[in-house]
């Protein structure tokens, strides 16, 4: 939820409007340049992290970035479409993407080096917002008070993901 409701954020919708942001963002498609672990996934594997944000589950996966990751930790929808990806190389992020969710073109774009935003404007998260929130990782304590509520129906998480 922490990195959905930055996206959110980052769109400039308010609480009270993140419900209807979050079903707009169904219609978004995935990135185009996939390259690294994860980057390919067409669906979320039955390893990623549930969360939810007002009612609405959302899939993210890798669930926990380790400090020498190389590749892309993917944010899907219940319908499992992605519309948010973030690069890491080595464990630092070095790129987040979003989409629009009307007319899925890209929103941000938004480029990081050595810990600082380089390209994508004001609207872009904090380099340290972005660390801050993918090491904390996604709690499996938190996510079982989730589960017994998500119907499968709702449920995009496959075995084989690829």
């Amino acid at each position: 939820m922490r990195l959905f409701a930055l996206a959110l954020n980052c769109l400039g919708f308010e609480s009270g409007h993140r419900l209807s942001a979050l079903l707009a963002l169904l219609l978004i498609s995935p990135l185009a340049d996939a390259s690294g672990e994860n980057c390919d996934l067409s669906a979320p594997p039955k390893t990623a992290a549930v969360d939810a944000v007002h009612g609405y589950f959302i899939f993210i996966h890798p669930r926990k970035i380790a400090s020498n990751y190389t590749g892309c930790q993917m944010i899907w929808g219940e319908r499992g479409e992605v519309f948010m990806t973030i690069k890491y190389e080595k464990g630092a992020p070095y790129t987040f993407t979003q989409f629009n969710p009307e007319n899925g073109k890209l929103v941000l774009d938004c480029r990081y080096r050595d810990k600082v935003l380089k390209r994508g404007g004001g609207e872009c998260p904090a380099y340290q917002r972005i660390t801050g929130d993918t090491a904390k990782g996604f709690s499996q304590e938190e996510e079982a008070l989730l589960l017994p509520s998500l119907a499968p129906e709702r449920d995009p998480r496959r075995d084989t993901a690829r």
